[in-house]
């Protein structure tokens, strides 16, 4: 029964017990009973206990004792310095005791003192968690109170429920900050309910300072069946189950609802989440900025409970006004990530451990941060809240984004990827971006079309990697694509294997309009001699050309547009015994620290690339020939800042580093520039290389289009009388027999 002025006892020796219920939660710091009248020869109680509905925990840790099934008792813990302080209470001889604690105005609230509660908690249940706030009139401290944010963790795997509550109160008030379950995960569960200073503090402080207050936290149970109803109402406010707040662009679909909630109608407070005020702030928060094309298409949360959403939407309200096209929703309030989101809509989201993946219509961040290097496609830290490239991003938009062994393939309306704001490699509509090296690489086939999703087939089997599924408009498509390089070897019964060179390679950077050659040096079986080869009489196949006639040239070699590898070998280090390729052509590719062009050592085993120690060449590689297991012969039409090189250089592999000394400088011919397109050495004389192509003169020797370079002598020498002309190909035929083709 409920009683005010008088409360009678019953005489009836069968009732047990009698509760006298107070109508509205109150704080009390003492208690006076008064026996003003009784039946029998004098009064007396055979038992008095003063019993909470729910649990309650006070700021000041003496007043907190053990109470009735309760374990331990409530508990309370804080950040930063809270001093008590009292005030007369219109109870005689009583004061009432709370914490304060004071921050400067302007302070984040990730820096502010904060205060936790941690009320026992016997039973799962449904419970109406209140906070009461000392007025500020006994207290005289009105103009130093301000708003906190308060969270609750209700246990039971839920999220967390966050509200911002006014402490700007004359005289003590009661504030519902959650309604809902409450589920402890074991008989020492604690619930919590933090509070701190508000994102947006109320007034304006006292001489630059805010005074937060804490008082005391009670729980009140209002049902003892967890499943009858869930978390409902306004945080901060005291909705009813019937209340309703517009919200936009999100709803968490409790999966345990599935079962008794009726979709097709009203859907109840019961499958409301905490989650679920994203879509409240983000109504308020777009204000008259809403409109058919706003929209919310991609949400990803992170494990830390951080939940990141992007589409089409200017925020124009609220502290995160000004924000564009992807929020963050954090401890119940949305975020804002670094330089106010990006200048166009995002698609697709994707996380992978600390790194968020972004695919959309952008170029760059809102203030234009990245200079316009996140062409479609982005990746933000979350760690340390910043922007990173992909590259430079793509030539087009994305649609969509999806993770699969260590990489993001990314599909979408493109055409190339890029590695810079100019350079660019093919890429029609899919594209693959691998986390672990941080750059674009080769996914083996070959898709051509405006694709508009990719995702994850069903889990692999044990060893298997995942596959995807990828639709749109498919132009066409193949089973293998590369850039510029495959590798074969043996399959059986199956035929060859085929494998994709693993990284894309970009454009020359020196000049991508270069028409390169498709020639390039071919790997030469040695024969023995052959018997019908010593019967011809060479004169008669090849009529040496008069010497009076003047030098003709080869005729313009057929285009192979950047990017292109031209020539190759392989190269095993001694330290690692791990074989590699060589590769040299023209193109150009990312490195540690800059951008690398026409020579490359490629991993087949990582597929990975990486760039000779030194300077870059400058120009377009044509033959590569590795000489006694370190010394590379480089050739082409390039030259090397620094150097001598002109078409014709040296690479120490063992001492990674250019050797300039070793090797005289080819010359060319008046009006024309050296071009060497053929690197080899013959088994009759194992310290000769044989370097052909258009040169008129080798160090100071003169010979025209073939020379011979002795790798012990380091000296250059013709080949007989030598020639006039130039040289495309050579070749061998038995000991000491030596074909080469071109115009003589």
């Amino acid at each position: 029964m409920t009683c005010t002025d008088s409360c009678p006892l019953s005489t009836d020796s069968s009732i047990l017990y009698q509760d006298f219920i107070f109508t509205a939660p109150v704080t009390l710091t003492g208690m006076q009973i008064t026996l003003s009248g009784w039946t029998g020869a004098a009064p007396g109680l055979h038992m008095l206990q003063l019993l909470s509905s729910g649990a309650f925990a006070s700021a000041v840790s003496s007043e907190n004792t053990q109470s009735c099934f309760a374990p331990n008792p409530s508990n309370t813990t804080s950040t930063g310095l809270w001093t008590t302080k009292n005030a007369v209470t219109n109870i005689p001889a009583t004061l009432q005791t709370v914490l304060i604690s004071t921050v400067a105005v302007g302070t984040s609230p990730s820096d502010a003192p904060s205060f936790t509660w941690q009320p026992y908690v016997s039973a799962s249940g449904q419970y109406d968690v209140n906070l009461v706030i000392p007025g500020c009139s006994n207290f005289q401290d009105c103009a130093l109170r301000t708003s906190v944010q308060v969270t609750v963790f209700p246990g039971g795997g839920m999220q967390p429920w966050v509200s911002t509550v006014s402490q700007q109160v004359q005289s003590d008030t009661t504030v519902l900050v959650y309604s809902g379950p409450v589920v402890p995960s074991s008989t020492n569960f604690v619930t919590t309910i933090s509070m701190t200073l508000a994102n947006n503090p109320e007034g304006s402080g006292q001489d630059g300072q805010y005074e937060l207050v804490a008082g005391n936290a009670a729980l009140v149970l209002t049902s003892a069946n967890v499943t009858s109803a869930a978390a409902s109402g306004s945080p901060g406010s005291n909705a009813t189950a019937s209340s309703s707040q517009r919200g936009f662009g999100f709803f968490e679909w409790p999966l345990s609802s599935s079962a008794s909630i009726d979709a097709t109608g009203t859907i109840p407070n019961t499958s409301k989440t905490s989650l679920d005020m994203i879509s409240i702030d983000l109504y308020n928060a777009l204000g008259a900025a809403t409109s058919n094309t706003t929209s919310i298409t991609a949400v990803a949360q992170h494990p830390s409970g951080t939940v990141y959403l992007g589409g089409n939407f200017q925020l124009t309200s609220g502290s995160t006004s000004g924000i564009s096209n992807i929020i963050a929703f954090k401890s119940g309030s949305l975020i804002s990530l670094a330089n106010n989101g990006l200048n166009g809509p995002v698609a697709s989201l994707v996380l992978y451990g600390d790194k968020l993946y972004v695919g959309g219509s952008f170029t760059d961040t809102n203030t234009a941060s990245m200079q316009g290097k996140l062409k479609g496609v982005a990746m933000y830290d979350v760690s340390s809240n910043s922007w990173e490239t992909m590259g430079a991003g793509v030539n087009g938009m994305v649609a969509s984004l999806a993770l699969a062994n260590g990489q993001i393939q990314v599909a979408g309306n493109f055409t190339e990827v890029l590695n810079s704001s100019t350079a660019g490699v093919s890429a029609g509509g899919l594209a693959t971006w691998n986390v672990k090296s941080g750059s674009w690489v080769n996914s083996g086939g070959f898709i051509l079309g405006n694709m508009t999703f990719i995702g994850n087939s069903t889990l692999p089997a044990q060893g298997q990697e995942q596959t995807q599924i990828v639709a749109g408009n498919v132009l066409s498509m193949a089973e293998y694509g590369a850039s510029g390089l495959v590798m074969l070897s043996n399959g059986g019964s199956t035929g060859p294997l085929v494998t994709p060179m693993g990284v894309q390679l970009d454009m020359s950077i020196t000049n991508a309009s270069t028409a390169a050659t498709t020639t390039k040096r071919q790997l030469h079986s040695r024969h023995g001699p052959s018997a019908w080869i010593s019967h011809l009489k060479i004169g008669t196949i090849f009529t040496r050309q008069s010497t009076t006639t003047s030098s003709s040239t080869l005729p313009p070699s057929p285009p192979a547009p950047a990017p292109a590898v031209l020539t190759g070998a392989f190269w095993t280090n001694v330290s690692t015994s791990h074989e590699v390729a060589i590769i040299g052509g023209n193109f150009s590719f990312p490195s540690s620290s800059a951008t690398s062009s026409a020579l490359a050592i490629y991993d087949p085993v990582t597929s990975s690339i990486s760039a000779l120690a030194g300077a870059q060449i400058n120009g377009v590689v044509r033959a590569v020939y590795v000489d006694q297991g370190h010394l590379l012969f480089v050739g082409g039409e390039f030259n090397i800042s620094g150097t001598t090189a002109n078409g014709l250089t040296l690479y120490d592999l063992s001492a990674q580093q250019w050797d300039t000394s070793s090797v005289q400088p080819l010359q060319p011919s008046a009006g024309s520039s050296v071009v060497v397109r053929s690197i080899t050495s013959s088994t009759y004389k194992s310290d000769a290389i044989i370097v052909a192509g258009s040169f008129a003169q080798a160090g100071s020797v003169s010979c025209q289009g073939i020379c011979l370079f002795d790798t012990t002598l380091n000296q250059w020498s013709p080949l007989g009388s030598g020639i006039h002309g130039e040289v495309s190909s050579v070749s061998y035929a038995g000991v000491g027999i030596l074909f080469f083709i071109g115009v003589m």
